[in-house]
């Protein structure tokens, strides 16, 4: 289940990211993906729509986040080493 939630929200992500780059063009999608297209797309519109709905119009301030790479699970053992500590808090001390 989790693996398939992060696959749906990188999925997501990148109909995103392609649709803010080609807004307004046509897109020639393969006869084969034509019904997950429509479904992502139909996701997306109401997602747009829900965020413009909630917008007041006014601009705010930005927020910033960043992700600690040295200290992602996706490293396994390499996390438990006796210097991965200190290389995350030297990675944490360069974000600043």
């Amino acid at each position: 289940m989790h693996k398939t939630k992060a696959l749906s929200t990188v999925v997501l992500a990148m109909f995103v990211c392609c649709s803010c780059l080609t807004q307004g063009e046509k897109i020639n999608v393969p006869e084969r993906y034509r019904r997950l297209y429509g479904q992502l797309e139909a996701i997306l519109d109401a997602f747009d729509a829900d965020l413009l709905n909630r917008w007041d119009g006014r601009p705010h301030a930005t927020i910033f986040a960043a992700e600690l790479l040295p200290a992602n699970a996706h490293r396994g053992d390499a996390l438990l080493r006796k210097n991965a500590m200190a290389g995350i808090r030297i990675y944490l001390d360069r974000l600043r």
